[in-house]
């Protein structure tokens, strides 16, 4: 049935439904106009017919009430499940509106440490990772299993020694918190590369992603900007923090036996 034949069946019915409804209170006045005002016209019709006929109008008219209120009913409960939908897609476009921020990485941190405190697998990729263990440390997160990526230098390599002496501090920090029990299981490997960003990733819920700039007057050679927090409440921040995870693991497992030395404890 195309849509103007429905509408037409729809306009007949609505036509059928004020005739039946309306029609026998109609005839119903005009009998008792007629018998009020000219009595001798209608005499032969007897009271209980008239009554009949008024009991019938009645009926009708609280038949089409009732029709009436049913479809209102209807259009209510229609107009509550479009409201429902509504919400539901209003707080869909929300949360993906709400899944990236920028904020401090202290910031960062509490946000993700409120929401869970205990993580099952946190992924590290960083310079040196100095800030990132002081903020979980302070948030006081427990973790399963953490792997981390950090820059380390040839032993030879005279001009970042007391960066690398700092990085060998950090390490040692880490080590501790594996210890204490703070972290279950921690595996950290290094690279030898220049890098351009660092990255947190909580599981496949959170991901702290940000940039270094380059800066020669320092000595770790960066300045670290504030990071976008991507959480994973929309389809976007699950495939970004997916898009990471797989890319994490590949460069974790590659920096095994590539891209550098892969331990950077002071030779005995």
């Amino acid at each position: 049935m195309t849509k103007s034949e429905s509408s037409s069946n729809e306009s007949r019915l609505v036509i059928i439904e004020r005739v039946t409804a309306f029609g026998p209170v109609f005839v119903t006045a005009v009998i008792l106009l007629l018998q009020t005002f000219f009595p001798t016209v209608l005499e032969d019709l007897p009271l209980t017919a008239t009554i009949a006929i008024l009991a019938g109008s009645v009926i009708f008219l609280v038949w089409h009430v009732e029709t009436t209120l049913i479809k209102s009913n209807k259009l209510l409960t229609d107009m509550r499940l479009r409201i429902e939908m509504l919400e539901s897609t209003q707080k869909a476009f929300i949360n993906s509106t709400t899944s990236l921020s920028q904020c401090r990485l202290g910031e960062a941190f509490a946000t993700i440490a409120t929401a869970t405190p205990r993580i099952g697998h946190l992924r590290i990729y960083a310079i040196s990772s100095q800030q990132i263990l002081s903020f979980l440390k302070f948030n006081d997160i427990t973790v399963e299993k953490c792997q981390i990526l950090i820059r380390a230098f040839e032993p030879e390599d005279k001009i970042h020694l007391d960066f690398l002496n700092q990085i060998r501090l950090v390490v040692a920090d880490w080590r501790h918190l594996h210890k204490s029990g703070r972290i279950a299981e921690l595996e950290i490997r290094y690279y030898d590369f220049f890098p351009t960003e660092y990255e947190c990733i909580f599981d496949r819920e959170h991901l702290i992603l940000g940039l270094y700039d380059s800066d020669p007057e320092d000595y770790s050679e960066v300045r670290v900007r504030d990071p976008i927090l991507i959480c994973g409440t929309s389809d976007a921040g699950r495939i970004t923090i997916s898009e990471f995870v797989d890319r994490f693991d590949k460069l974790f497992e590659v920096c095994a036996t590539h891209h550098g030395v892969n331990t950077i404890d002071i030779p005995k």
